[in-house]
Order: structure tokens, then C-alpha cells, then sequence
């Protein structure tokens, strides 16, 4: 069945990873109770998982970090005072 399911990112990370299941679709970047979240919808009976990689990055920071090329946008958040 699938079910959306929110996955906290770790604190002061730039760039890491989640092993997520195979088909699971990111829905949204954002930030709850000054910490940062993803959503995704998730088929909860996948056994097969996959390591999905992602970087958070500053307004006008360059699209090319390291080993990593940003193939896409998955949204934005503020925090308090920052």
C-alpha cells in the first residue's frame, strides 16, 4: 500500500543520503519546527530499497557540489532567523 512518509535530514548536512524503497517518489523539501523534513510517497510492502542522494544548498550556490550534479528540485525551506 502506498503511504506518505516524512524523513528528517540530519542536522548541519549539506549533502546525504536516505535508503528509501526502490519506487519511492519525493514529494517536498520543508522545514517543521525549525527542522528540515522530506516527504515522499512510499510503497510500504517494497523490499527492494535504493540510496537516493541530496544536497541542500544557499540561494545562488552553484548546481555541481562535489561528486554530485543536481538532477532535480525538490523545494525550499526558511528557517527562523536565517
Amino acid at each position: 500500500m502506498k503511504r506518505i512518509f516524512k524523513y528528517p535530514i540530519p542536522e548541519a548536512a549539506d549533502q546525504f543520503e536516505l535508503e528509501l524503497p526502490l519506487d519511492t517518489k519525493i514529494l517536498t523539501f520543508q522545514s517543521q519546527k525549525n527542522k528540515f523534513y522530506i516527504w515522499a510517497i512510499v510503497e510500504d510492502e517494497e523490499n527492494i530499497t535504493c540510496t537516493r542522494y541530496f544536497t541542500i544548498l544557499g540561494t545562488g550556490r552553484p548546481l555541481i557540489t562535489g561528486d554530485y550534479k543536481i538532477q532535480s528540485y525538490i523545494g525550499t525551506a526558511q528557517i527562523y532567523e536565517g
